[in-house]
């Protein structure tokens, strides 16, 4: 698996554990939602997850989005005597709905 994929998925995982855990299995009753969320990687999996967990929880949550590298992952902007070119990441695989979800909610 590469590391990009890797990150993507363990992104996803943190959701959707998150996520699932917020309501108590076995009950109806919800836990109150965490104070803070801390999550790794700023590529499009980590900024998903940033924003879906944003919408779920609203600005009463402390979220931060820790990244060692460029913010983007593999998704960049390349400037070129001036004109400005989408570069890497170029493809979302049709059937990754959580991405293409993402795409169209902010209206990309």
């Amino acid at each position: 698996m590469s590391r990009a994929v890797g990150e993507r998925v363990s992104s996803l995982l943190v959701l959707w554990l998150l996520l699932g855990s917020w309501v108590c299995p076995g009950s109806t009753e919800l836990r109150a939602p965490p104070d803070k969320i801390a999550i790794i990687g700023a590529g499009i999996g980590g900024t998903s997850a940033a924003y879906y967990l944003r919408q779920k929880f609203g600005k009463d949550v402390k979220i931060d989005v820790y990244e060692r590298g460029e913010v983007g992952g593999r998704l960049a902007t390349l400037t070129v005597q001036g004109q400005e070119y989408e570069a890497g990441g170029s493809v979302i695989h049709p059937l990754n709905l959580h991405m293409k979800r993402f795409v169209k909610d902010l209206g990309m």
